[in-house]
């Protein structure tokens, strides 16, 4: 009368119905827009973002919609007036900054140990250590290369707390 369902069925199933799940939850989203342009971006909810506000706080953090005109960012919570300048913050680039900090601090140490071992070869200095502190300084001041979005080159802020509305 009924099938057994095998391991991997059932597994499957689990997933799949995990996955669909999440959409039935919708989650607000902060909309970017330039008139001026014609672009619209939209940041979901919980993302990690940057931003700016008009005092000159600089905030980075997961934020969380409130109502239509408040976001709360790291115990802060902030109107969409406050706000001059927002980017994405991902956090794959903070792993990517700290492999460059860890592979510079290795060639570095690396050519630390080789110079007196070969005898102070001028090669050592320009195979590890010049390398060496290039990725380390560019691990360690972490620039974030995505566009920041400012008020003063005519970027717009909506939230939208209900996309489903």
């Amino acid at each position: 009368m009924y099938k057994k369902l095998s391991i991997n069925k059932f597994f499957c199933l689990i997933v799949l119905s995990l996955l669909f799940s999440n959409l039935s939850f919708s989650q607000g989203h902060l909309l970017l827009k330039n008139e001026k342009l014609g672009i619209e971006k939209v940041i979901k909810e919980r993302k990690r973002i940057r931003l700016k506000t008009t005092n000159g706080k600089k905030i980075k953090g997961r934020y969380t919609i409130l109502n239509d005109s408040t976001i709360f960012i790291k115990k802060d919570t902030l109107a969409l007036s406050q706000i001059v300048k927002i980017k994405r913050d991902p956090l794959a680039l903070t792993f990517i900054h700290g492999a460059f900090a860890c592979i510079g601090s290795g060639l570095i140490s690396g050519g630390l140990i080789l110079y007196p071992i070969t005898g102070g070869a001028v090669q050592v200095i320009y195979i590890y250590i010049v390398p060496g502190v290039s990725f380390s300084v560019t691990g360690l001041l972490s620039p974030n290369f995505l566009k920041g979005h400012h008020i003063n080159k005519q970027w717009g802020f909506e939230l939208n707390p209900n996309p489903n509305k």
